[in-house]
């Protein structure tokens, strides 16, 4: 996976944060948008950037070994503790493509 995907997924995670924070906070107004926007864009903390960058890290890692969408959800959320995809995690997501 390439450097401007990783950014790309990374920067998708903090964008959703900030529209979280907006439903919350606004009022469906152009004004209030173009107040809180900014002021949200810079109130996320870095610990909360660098965990969007590890899960987008841990998707890398997982579409570099071959998985596909499904495979790398399955393994990222079964090793989300870990710092990379276990070398066991091919023969758990198997079960996945072949479910009986």
């Amino acid at each position: 996976m390439m450097v401007a995907q990783i950014i790309l997924l990374k920067s998708s995670m903090y964008w959703g944060w900030v529209k979280i924070c907006y439903c919350c906070l606004g009022d469906s107004t152009f004004k209030t948008a173009r107040q809180l926007v900014p002021e949200l864009l810079d109130a996320c903390e870095v610990k909360t950037i660098r965990a969007f960058y590890r899960k987008a890290w841990c998707y890398t890692d997982a579409y570099d070994r071959g998985l596909n969408a499904r495979q790398a959800e399955f393994s990222v959320r079964k090793y989300r503790s870990h710092q990379r995809i276990g070398a066991s995690v091919m023969m758990s997501v198997d079960i996945l493509n072949n479910p009986e």
